[in-house]
């Protein structure tokens, strides 16, 4: 047991850490794209993906301080301890989680061999194990797209053009004939858009692992 360790986790204002450690959290949380894995906001507005809430986090982080195998850093506060801990612990999460892209983001040759809709025909790595979750996915990126719509209601081409995108049509040119919209202003439609859409997603952090737009923008 690391005892130093144990004695700065003991002698923490956890009235005061355990708050900034918990907004840290759910911001490292946030900037992942989580897919195929449920995420769900606290009343607290906290990110919890699958199982892993930010409170477990930060109690796996001061269990492997002081029990190992990470390293306590005597030259460092206990809060940046925990919090590289943390931040290398939902990486490592992140990666042993991983799931394949979903097939909104797929490659137009992958899309001309399918050419069924993205969203039911969405394959999970593990699909035969979770079935459910690849229904809760399916149907997280139906209302988001549905929300999406309805942010943008009024803006007439930015509705063309996320119409173009779901139907695999990315460049100007491809965009201008299914759309009718100049291909001039298409990058300028792109910008706008993609702004859009990372408001949206600010302001809805529960859809923060979904992204139909990535391959496209």
């Amino acid at each position: 047991m690391n005892t130093t360790a144990a004695q700065a986790i003991e002698a923490a204002d956890w009235k005061v850490l355990g708050p900034a450690l918990l907004s840290f959290t759910h911001d490292v949380i946030a900037r992942f794209r989580w897919r195929g894995l449920k995420v769900t906001t606290s009343p607290e507005g906290r990110l919890t993906i699958g199982d892993k809430s930010p409170d477990d986090f930060i109690f796996e982080a001061a269990e492997k301080l002081v029990h190992g195998p990470r390293t306590y850093r005597k030259d460092m506060t206990l809060e940046v301890n925990l919090r590289r801990t943390i931040e290398s612990d939902i990486d490592n999460f992140k990666k042993k989680t991983r799931r394949r892209p979903p097939i909104l983001d797929r490659t137009r040759a992958e899309a001309i061999a399918n050419p069924e809709h993205p969203l039911d025909t969405l394959i999970d790595g593990d699909e035969t194990e979770y079935p459910m979750e690849k229904d809760e996915l399916v149907r997280r990126q139906r209302e988001m797209l549905e929300a999406f719509r309805l942010i943008i209601t009024g803006e007439k081409e930015l509705l063309l053009l996320l119409d173009a995108y779901e139907k695999e049509k990315y460049k100007p040119a491809e965009i201008e004939d299914a759309t009718n919209i100049d291909a001039a202003r298409v990058s300028e439609l792109k910008r706008k858009l993609k702004q859009r859409a990372d408001k949206f997603i600010m302001n809805h952090p529960q859809y923060a692992d979904l992204n139909p737009l990535k391959e496209a923008l």
